[in-house]
């Protein structure tokens, strides 16, 4: 190889080296601003979160001192229903309805409804059986409040629909003399239960028809046996099983379905039930719900 040769190839092998080292040189100079700059946006990108979250929390505490001085300008008794609401909204969301109104409808079977028939065992000595119907329309405690009905038959099962056997003109002549007489109200009452022992032997019996219904008010049993409608939770539980869009005005027999039979049972009253029911959708309907509740009003009023 001549001088000039080797000459030319040193200083191509030169250039090549220079050039590597400054194209080196310039990735790593890129490398450095592209490093840099991710800095530079994570830095940004914290303080700027941070910042949100100081706004944040700036904004929540402004609130809650906006809120506290709302709340102490309100009223203590208007400020304790507000809460009492905000409790009970929190606790209608959290409900299981359908497993509140099995376990109602087991306790009404197995609690209230033995004790009913109990009563009425007592009364009238003669009954056998008695059947619970329940209806549901307007009443003075609620628009889609829920009645129960009691028929009692001195046979297996109290006939349906039922046919009120009547009170005798000379069995009200008997109650009329001893009221002006001034009997005491025990007289009035053994007397009662005579005249509606002797008139179940008769036929069924009811205390929803006119003359029944006096009788059993002045026998003081319409007091233990409460009043008829039932309401709240009894609402949710028992709707389904009733017909809709029944009213007031409506004949029992046509608004009251049988829901349950009591017979005489050696410990006391056996019931059985038998209702069916009439509306599936209402088995979880929650009252608290406006769309449930016109749901469960029926349309009866």
């Amino acid at each position: 190889m001549t001088k000039k040769a080797a000459t030319k190839k040193a200083a191509t092998k030169k250039a090549a080296t220079k050039k590597a080292a400054t194209k080196k040189a310039a990735t790593k100079k890129a490398a450095t601003k592209k490093a840099a700059t991710k800095k530079a946006a994570t830095k940004k990108a914290a303080t700027k979160k941070a910042a949100t979250k100081k706004a944040a929390t700036k904004k929540a505490a402004t609130k809650k001192a906006a809120t506290k001085k709302a709340q102490e300008a309100v009223p203590g008794w208007l400020r304790q229903i507000y809460e009492e609401h905000e409790s009970e909204a929190l606790r209608q969301a959290s409900r299981d309805v359908a497993a509140e109104s099995e376990a109602y409808r087991r306790r009404f079977a197995a609690h209230d409804l033995p004790i009913i028939a109990e009563l009425l065992f007592d009364f009238l000595p003669n009954a056998t059986s008695v059947l619970f119907g329940l209806a549901q329309f307007y009443a003075d405690n609620a628009d889609d409040e829920v009645h129960r009905a009691q028929w009692i038959s001195k046979g297996a099962r109290p006939a349906f629909p039922h046919v009120c056997t009547p009170v005798l003109p000379e069995e009200w002549d008997e109650l009329k003399a001893l009221r002006a007489r001034g009997a005491s109200e025990r007289g009035i009452r053994e007397a009662n239960q005579a005249i509606a022992t002797r008139q179940l032997e008769r036929g069924d019996v009811c205390d929803l028809c006119a003359m029944n219904d006096r009788l059993f008010r002045e026998a003081k049993l319409w007091e233990r046996l409460e009043y008829n409608g039932l309401a709240d939770e009894a609402i949710e539980a028992l709707a389904p099983y009733c017909k809709e869009g029944c009213h007031q005005d409506m004949d029992p027999s046509e608004a009251y379905l049988p829901y349950a039979i009591a017979t005489r049972g050696a410990d006391g009253p056996v019931i059985q039930v038998v209702g069916e029911v009439q509306r599936p959708w209402a088995l979880a309907a929650n009252r608290a719900d406006a769309a449930a509740r016109l749901g469960l009003m029926g349309g009866g009023w």
